[in-house]
């Protein structure tokens, strides 16, 4: 295989970094640091996306399990098919995001220092198509849940319970998130309940 840098410093990096997140369809890829907000990047063009910047104490984060639909969805425009389950809580929420305008985030609203792509990305893949995919993690204010689709990253309206401790991993399959906290508890999260089982 190939090997291409994400990331070209000159000076040394300012920051440990503490995890790698690839997106479950290989669009994506999330760098999280010890001391500073994470990062979103684009796979296809090697490119920053965007910079979380009121998110620099992240505990855990993990992207939602999804695959491909046997057939050739990566020109569909249909919420119902961008999770393999097509399970009716996911596709809610992600039309409840797409109702919202597709113009980024409000950066007075939401603090996040938005990287605007290059303008190269489209002409160096033009025939990319993007399907909808959604992580969450765990910060200081709470846990909070994200959809990306292209350029496009948005909040996602969604109660998610996991407990008062300090989350240490996630994990997010169809309408089910699960976590593990620093005191050895496992929580259980059913989107499409509001509900919480704790082992």
């Amino acid at each position: 295989g190939k090997a291409h840098p994400f990331r070209r410093l000159t000076t040394p990096e300012p920051s440990l970094i503490r995890g790698l997140r690839v997106s479950s369809l290989n669009q994506y890829l999330i760098i999280l640091f010890k001391d500073r907000p994470f990062e979103l990047w684009d796979i296809n063009s090697f490119s920053l996306l965007y910079t979380f910047k009121p998110y620099s104490q992240v505990s855990a984060l993990e992207w939602a399990v999804q695959e491909k639909s046997s057939s050739n969805t990566t020109t569909s425009m249909d919420p119902a098919l961008i999770l393999s389950s097509a399970s009716s809580i996911m596709t809610d929420m992600l039309t409840r995001s797409s109702s919202q305008p597709q113009t980024g985030y409000d950066e007075e609203e939401d603090e996040v220092e938005l990287l605007r792509p290059p303008t190269n990305i489209s002409n160096n893949h033009p025939s990319t198509t993007y399907i909808s995919e959604m992580f969450v993690f765990q910060s200081p204010e709470g846990v909070k849940v994200f959809q990306v689709k292209g350029t496009q990253v948005h909040p996602v309206d969604q109660q998610v319970d996991l407990g008062s401790g300090v989350i240490t991993s996630l994990a997010w399959k169809n309408e089910i998130i699960v976590s593990s906290d620093t005191a050895g508890n496992l929580h259980c999260w059913l989107l499409d309940r509001f509900k919480k089982v704790q082992a």
